[in-house]
């Protein structure tokens, strides 16, 4: 199926569930689980007027692209505000739901066969005053404070 997103490009989406795991660049899906969408690039996260840093992959966990990061207070701001796939209703995934993503990719093979990052992504779980993590790189649960790229779901 092809779809405008919100600046009027033409985008590929996933279709159907006749193959489980249908991916594209931006949107992996998972008919066990949801729609999985990239994390943005810094340069791109500015249209969402969310507080952004800018966070790179280790170097052995991908290739110097800079991608937004959040803070767990402002995670939620940022998956609703989203509209990857001409689709506007993301939201932040569980650890559960991130952790099925890094069984679909285990070992960097987020990076190295679609280009995300890899490396700790905020889910929706608090964790004291943090939030839960989950690493795509090796699929361990985390604590973290920091602001993290965050892979939302639909």
């Amino acid at each position: 199926m092809i779809a405008v997103d919100n600046v009027f490009r033409f985008v590929r989406v996933p279709e159907g569930c006749d193959n489980p795991y249908a991916m594209q660049p931006d949107i992996i899906r998972s008919c066990f689980v949801g729609d999985f969408a990239q994390p943005l690039r810094f340069e791109d996260a500015a249209k969402l007027n969310v507080p952004v840093e800018k966070w790179t992959a280790p170097a052995d966990k991908g290739d110097g692209t800079e991608f937004a990061a959040v803070k767990g207070e402002h995670a939620e701001a940022y998956c609703s505000r989203l509209r990857t796939g001409n689709f506007a209703d993301w939201r932040v995934p569980t650890p559960v739901e991130l952790e099925m993503l890094w069984q679909m990719f285990p070992y960097n093979q987020l990076f190295t066969q679609m280009g995300w990052s890899t490396g700790a992504h905020l889910t929706s779980e608090r964790n004291g005053a943090g939030y839960t993590a989950v690493n795509l790189f090796d699929g361990r649960h985390e604590g973290h404070w920091n602001a993290l790229p965050v892979t939302c779901i639909r």
